[in-house]
């Protein structure tokens, strides 16, 4: 299989639907230490109210924030969809100690889960956790990958 499937390098981003852009933004911002960027650019969030926020992070792991049309309601039940970072063992342990404070300081409303859960899947650990939106965010480590073929 080549050509342009050959060429695919990662995932780009992801998006996800947000009810207060600038509380979102900053969330983001505080959580995971990610730089808003696009800020001055035609199409993309504040200088086009309507369009999305990106955020980086300082690996390259980007986030579009589409702000959710009025009316509109989140999905209740996410039915596994996520989004995961990863991160390496030595930072995973770190967030796992660190997270639920830094969630708890970052609290935009008193309805917003501050809640850290471990998953241990044997050749992967998962931290879950929500933002301000109830997009349900994870932390992955693979401190034993899969050897290839396996």
């Amino acid at each position: 299989m080549g050509g342009w499937r050959a060429a695919i390098r990662g995932l780009d981003h992801v998006c996800v639907v947000v009810r207060d852009m600038p509380v979102s933004v900053s969330w983001y911002q505080n959580v995971f230490g990610m730089q808003h960027i696009y800020t001055d650019t035609p199409n993309f969030w504040p200088r086009c109210e309507d369009s999305p926020a990106f955020l980086r992070a300082s690996g390259g792991a980007s986030i579009a924030l589409l702000r959710l049309e009025p009316g509109s309601s989140l999905v209740k039940n996410h039915n596994g969809a996520h989004f995961a970072m990863n991160v390496p063992q030595c930072a995973f342990e770190l967030a796992r100690d660190q997270l639920p404070a830094i969630l708890r300081e970052n609290r935009v409303h008193p309805g917003q889960s501050v809640d850290v859960e471990f998953q241990d899947y044997g050749i992967q650990h998962s931290l879950f956790f929500t933002d301000p939106d109830h997009n349900v965010v994870e932390l992955a480590c693979w401190p034993h990958p899969p050897l290839p073929g396996s």
